[in-house]
């Protein structure tokens, strides 16, 4: 059986596509070569699917972190107490967020004490000198775990989201492969993210294959948008927009992580339209592109430095000389549509109840 972790076919590809490009400054652009890198994508799509769309792999603990962050808004250190919660777990051996190197209750020690503390809460006649899993069991059949997970769900979640948030925990909890969801380090959207998420339908239905296929198709869509947007601001020609696309789905980091769950589409998308726009000097376009793309993750702001630059020396005597009026009021331009799109498209992230105090606290934590 294929499954996510299998890299052999990623590695032929990614051999294949260096061979091709090797060969590209011999060999002109001719029909033979434009068939082969179809041929690539082709091959490097049908591998990524192939490994994707297994049962095994298709609601992976990437997708479910991704789909249930944005779904149900939560802070970051009650993210695994809640899906806990939501399949009446007890709240033992999951990864504790607000200390990410360690894990919930890791020790037998910890595990006893949370046992008596829960039974003696709920009133529970038990044998404090009973052996762990005696107490363990005794805490679930009293439903004293179950009572604590009502308790849980009711203080983190309103009340009419409760069934469905158990119904989709459940199923991503059941479908987590290799590891358990609540092993891995959290949801790490930032709060933007949450909000533009909210256009995919399947947010709005119960968690299953549907959200998983939706998943599918836009990280591919979201390749050959890259591939033909990043092509036109590089000045690529229609082989090497080709060779982009096979190079990226013929790859691993594409086949294993993106196209699973991790968001692709959403940052380079709008990375590559700011690239386009400021090779055609559309400012406006370029500054909310990169302030779209930032607010999910911060690095993109770094492509505002060339506009920076150019707006800083127009400020001097000597630079503002050096520099034509039209780059000039391009650069401060793209600043000014920047450092207005940001705030705007934050405020709207604020005001749809995502925190960034907790999404700047899950990052300092996560470090």
């Amino acid at each position: 059986m294929w499954y996510v972790g299998d890299r052999g076919v990623c590695a032929g590809l990614t051999l294949l596509c260096g061979g091709l490009l090797s060969l590209a400054p011999r060999k002109p652009s001719s029909r033979a070569v434009r068939a082969a890198w179809i041929a690539l994508i082709v091959v490097g799509v049908a591998n990524g699917l192939a490994l994707n769309l297994q049962p095994a792999n298709l609601l992976n603990g990437n997708l479910s972190l991704y789909y249930l962050g944005a779904k149900y808004p939560a802070p970051y250190g009650d993210t695994y107490r809640l899906i806990q919660a939501g399949t009446d777990r007890p709240q033992i051996g999951i990864r504790d967020l607000d200390h990410p190197a360690a894990l919930l209750r890791e020790t037998a020690a910890q595990r006893r004490a949370y046992y008596i503390d829960l039974l003696r809460a709920a009133r529970v006649p038990f044998d404090p000198l009973a052996p762990l899993d005696s107490l363990a069991r005794r805490a679930i059949e009293s439903g004293a775990v179950a009572d604590e997970a009502r308790r849980i769900l009711e203080k983190g979640l309103p009340a009419h989201r409760v069934a469905e948030f158990r119904h989709d925990a459940r199923v991503a909890v059941a479908r987590a492969n290799r590891t358990p969801l609540t092993y891995d380090f959290g949801y790490n959207g930032s709060p933007f993210y949450g909000l533009i998420r909210r256009a995919d339908p399947s947010l709005y239905a119960p968690y299953g294959p549907l959200a998983a296929g939706l998943n599918t198709a836009w990280q591919l869509l979201g390749v050959a948008l890259l591939a033909w947007l990043g092509g036109a601001a590089l000045g690529l020609a229609l082989d090497e927009r080709l060779a982009a696309a096979a190079l990226l789905v013929g790859s691993w980091d594409f086949t294993g992580f993106a196209l699973p769950g991790l968001m692709f589409t959403e940052l380079w998308v709008p990375i590559a339209i700011a690239a386009w726009a400021m090779r055609r000097r559309r400012a406006v376009a370029a500054g909310v592109a990169i302030a779209f793309a930032g607010l999910l993750k911060l690095f993109p702001f770094v492509l505002l430095l060339p506009a920076l630059v150019a707006a800083a020396r127009s400020l001097r005597p000597s630079g503002r000389e050096a520099l034509t009026p039209a780059t000039r009021r391009w650069a401060l331009t793209l600043v000014a549509a920047c450092a207005l799109a940001t705030p705007v498209l934050g405020l709207l992230a604020v005001l749809s109840g995502r925190s960034w105090w907790d999404f700047v606290h899950k990052i300092v934590v996560q470090f």
